[in-house]
């Protein structure tokens, strides 16, 4: 982004609050009856007024949700224009479908993702699967931009994403809801099912939430190119001079490949929370969540064995870009228990514990099964990326509110992480791989006087890859290392229409368990973490830096009766930056070999301006624009990262046409975005537009029944496959009813 840019964003924004400033620069009653009644936790881990904390904090609410009709966490974040969506950002032959969060171009592994606090178990650490968390379920998502490992440690590099599920509360409410919904062919179709309730009697407060969704494909043609290997090389199967000696001439140069962009799926989900109040300072309680689902899709599998075999090394000879099916059978469990103890007035203290456990199955066939030598589907099944994983967390913390002006939080964590799994060697055995964290933080909110307030505090995090024994009986022992990270920032308030702050922050990620230990053979090609070790492909073992992030913020805002506006700029400086990378092998006969890697980047910069503009044109009729320019770089190429658009703008409109009827139309311009071809070339994806239609009716009181529908993708706008594509115009209705 052009310096002329940011000065641009950062001009309408001061105008904008100029306006104001010149009619009163004094604070009023006035002024603070229309500050915001919404509280924030995750960027401060403490209750906290969104207008009076120091970083960026974007909140979706349970009306934004239900405004645009959602079923999953995707639909939400995919009408959230401050986040970027990305899809096949890891090496799985099912990654078109899967796709995760990038918060200002730091990448999918730099968000650190939380259920009500808690720390998800899953096959990948990142990215983040999003069709696995219904919205109806969802009472608010937090979304805090910025390295936030001074209060989170590890894994908070671009920011928290923070999934806050529906809580008890007084009285009785109950909600059941269906929605359903295809695109203009019939195809992508979901449907949901949700019921939630929650209340108290007496002591004790709880809820309950239970959802299913069915979802059916959405799928794009593609046509692959098949290949076999000949003295190192991939070439055409009628090219092969062995072909139809070895029976390779049965398999086509090239197939129609259905693609899944979206998978047939299932998912069903239950959780909930129970409180009992011990007495006036000490309540006790539990929350769990469980999910079991089943995921179907047709992939273009990089590699996949046939069942020729080699004369040269009697073993299947493997194929390559050749049409497959993966099917997943998956469940999570997450159990908490949690105390909260008043000391006295100045004093109250926090204990969690909890657990999530996650077992994945997968299988994956080929579809042309007798093309490749096989007599059914299922004999053609290569080694699933099957595994469990288990995070188990234990949490001490506080609140002290030391005088008038210092509220400190502070506390100690202690957490493991173990995976069980098929990709650390090349056997189809379950193989082990364990990681501990241990950390002490601090921060306090200083009050310096009615106008001005900092926020500053720190962290020390250990963590250790503990010791293994790999397939080939070597022992490997402990690596340990340590970081320590700060932050600071502040607030002033010149008048409602003026607050000023800053924020200064640190960020860390260490390498995961895949990143360092993965050794498999998979769709998407040879994966091989950093500390493995395969000579087929003349690959050694190389160290893999935890990558560090420094963050500068500048940020203007204010509001009124009508007008409310955020102006943000930032710069992140990223070292070290982990990335995913495809090398070029060399194997024992002196071929070219390919594999893919993890490797540390040198230094990456991303900065930029975010715009955020909300205006009463009158008592019916609201309008809100989101502007962001984004540049990125990584300083040893000179080139941009990734799957990044320069610049998405949006603009929506809501109308309160009755008490009881509303409708709201909101269009997205996301700009082109750099990327890598499979043949490593650079290439550019299109500038798209999508807009969406919505219409609301609600109907009662005591017994709320409310009915809503609407069109997203009205006309039927495009997007590159390699974003992720979309299902084109897509027409949804629902019901709910609440009492």
């Amino acid at each position: 982004m052009t310096p002329k840019k940011t000065a641009l964003i950062l001009a309408s924004a001061l105008f904008v609050s100029s306006l104001s400033i010149n009619a009163s620069t004094e604070t009023t009653d006035t002024d603070q009856a229309v500050e915001l009644d919404l509280f924030v936790v995750t960027a401060t881990k403490t209750e906290k007024a969104l207008d009076a904390v120091t970083t960026s904090v974007e909140v979706i609410t349970q009306e934004d949700i239900e405004k645009i009709g959602a079923t999953t966490l995707k639909d939400i974040f995919e009408r959230t224009p401050g986040l970027i969506l990305q899809y096949g950002t890891f090496s799985s032959g099912s990654s078109a479908a899967k796709g995760s969060v990038n918060i200002r171009g730091v990448g999918v592994t730099g968000s650190l993702w939380l259920l009500d606090g808690r720390r998800l178990a899953g096959e990948v650490k990142n990215p983040f699967d999003m069709d696995r968390i219904p919205a109806s379920m969802i009472e608010r998502i937090e979304v805090v931009k910025g390295p936030m490992s001074a209060l989170y440690g590890a894994d908070a590099v671009g920011g928290v994403i923070n999934i806050i599920t529906k809580k008890p509360k007084e009285g009785v409410e109950t909600d059941l809801s269906v929605t359903t919904g295809a695109n203009s062919h019939g195809d992508g179709a979901k449907t949901q099912l949700s019921l939630n309730t929650r209340g108290a009697i007496g002591q004790f407060r709880g809820s309950l939430y239970v959802s299913s969704n069915q979802g059916e494909p959405y799928s794009e043609t593609e046509v692959s190119n098949t290949r076999v290997p000949l003295n190192g090389n991939k070439v055409l199967p009628s090219e092969h001079p062995m072909g139809e000696a070895l029976g390779l001439s049965n398999i086509a140069d090239s197939y129609d490949i259905d693609v899944t962009y979206r998978e047939q799926n299932r998912v069903n989900t239950v959780g909930g929370q129970g409180e009992y109040a011990i007495s006036d300072k000490l309540t006790v309680g539990a929350e769990f969540n469980w999910f079991d689902e089943e995921r179907e899709g047709v992939f273009r599998g990089v590699f996949h064995p046939t069942a020729y075999i080699s004369p040269q090394t009697q073993k299947n000879i493997p194929a390559y870009d050749v049409p497959v099916t993966s099917k997943d059978e998956n469940t999570r469990l997450d159990t908490g228990l949690f105390a909260s103890y008043e000391v006295n007035a100045a004093l109250d203290l926090k204990l969690r514990a909890y657990r999530s456990r996650y077992d994945k199955e997968n299988s994956t066939t080929l579809n042309n099964h007798e093309d490749f030598g096989y007599a059914t589907r299922s004999a053609s099944a290569s080694h699933g990326m099957n595994g469990k994983a288990n995070v188990n967390a234990y949490e001490m913390s506080g609140n002290w509110l030391a005088n008038a002006d210092h509220l400190l939080t502070g506390g100690v964590e202690y957490r493991t992480e173990r995976r069980e799994a098929t990709v650390f060697s090349q056997s189809s055995d379950l193989d082990t791989r364990e990681a501990a964290y241990s950390a002490l933080y601090v921060q306090d909110d200083v009050t310096v006087n009615n106008a001005f307030s900092l926020t500053f505090g720190g962290r020390y995090d250990r963590y250790e890859q503990l010791s293994y024994t790999d397939e080939f009986n070597v022992d490997h022992g402990d690596k340990t290392d340590t970081e320590t990270t700060f932050k600071v920032g502040g607030l002033y308030r010149f008048a409602s229409l003026a607050k000023v702050r800053f924020n200064v922050a640190q960020g860390y990620r260490v390498p995961d368990l895949r990143e360092s230990y993965i050794q498999k053979q998979s769709p998407a090609g040879m994966q091989l973490g950093a500390y493995a070790v395969d000579n087929r492909f003349g690959k050694t073992a190389h160290d893999l830096k935890a990558e560090r992030a420094m963050t500068y913020e500048l940020g203007l805002s204010g509001r009124n009766e009508r007008l409310n506006y955020a102006v943000t700029l930032f710069y992140n400086d990223i070292q070290d930056k982990i990335a995913e990378v495809k090398v070029i092998g060399t194997n024992p006969q002196g071929n070219e070999a390919p594999y893919i890697t993890f490797k540390n980047l040198n230094d990456v910069t991303t900065h930029g301006a975010e715009l955020t503009l909300g205006y009463a044109l009158s008592e019916t009729v609201d309008a809100k624009l989101f502007w962001t320019e984004l540049d990125t770089e990584n300083e040893e190429t000179g080139k941009a990262l990734t799957f990044n658009p320069e610049r998405v703008v949006s603009l929506g409109i809501t109308w309160q046409a009755t008490p009881a009827l509303s409708a709201s139309i909101d269009m997205t311009h996301t700009g082109e975005q750099r990327y890598i071809t499979d043949a490593g070339e650079e290439a550019f994806t299109e500038a798209y537009a999508l807009t969406h239609l919505n219409l609301n009716y609600t109907a009662g009181e005591t017994l709320q029944w409310r009915l809503f529908g609407g069109i997203n993708n009205v006309f039927d706008e495009d997007v590159d496959q390699v974003l992720g594509s979309n299902v084109g115009t897509y027409y949804f209705v629902g019901t709910q009813l609440r009492f």
